[in-house]
């Protein structure tokens, strides 16, 4: 098929990117530039060493809280839906160690989530965040000495 005038094209290859004409191929933006899915994957494998360097910089600044599932507490959906967003869970735990206790925030913090090279970065990021948490040594029982919060209700 011939692209129609709606057409751009891929940055790196000049593949036709339309939706109209072609629908069946996806498109990414890499540094504002558009590029076909196939071309995309070659940008990111070509930046691996980028993306390491940004997980390589991933790092735990602080005391792990652990959950203790006998103190669970959430607000049911209509209490959430009005506003009340206090809660106590393994997620909101291992959410506040995401960004309380590593150096998360820092790293993704000018990542272009519409951007596919940085969501590349972001989700390797992500990943080692996870992978960092799950193997620390969570402390509990007792307030923290750096914050005053306990690590457990």
């Amino acid at each position: 098929m011939e692209p129609c005038d709606d057409c751009t094209t891929c940055a790196r290859c000049g593949k036709p990117l339309c939706r109209n004409c072609h629908p069946e191929d996806g498109w990414n933006t890499v540094d504002a530039e558009l590029y076909c899915d196939d071309c995309t994957r070659v940008i990111i494998a070509e930046n691996r060493d980028l993306i390491a360097e940004y997980v390589a910089a991933v790092a735990i600044t602080g005391r792990i809280h652990w959950h203790d599932p006998a103190h669970r507490f959430a607000p049911t959906p209509e209490a959430y839906a009005a506003g009340d967003r206090e809660a106590y869970t393994e997620n909101s735990v291992r959410a506040f160690n995401r960004h309380e206790r590593t150096n998360y925030d820092d790293i993704v913090r000018d990542l272009d989530r519409d951007d596919a090279l940085d969501r590349a970065i972001y989700e390797a990021v992500r990943a080692r965040v996870e992978e960092l948490l799950a193997e620390a040594e969570p402390v509990g029982g007792e307030p923290d000495e750096d914050d005053g919060e306990g690590v457990a209700p």
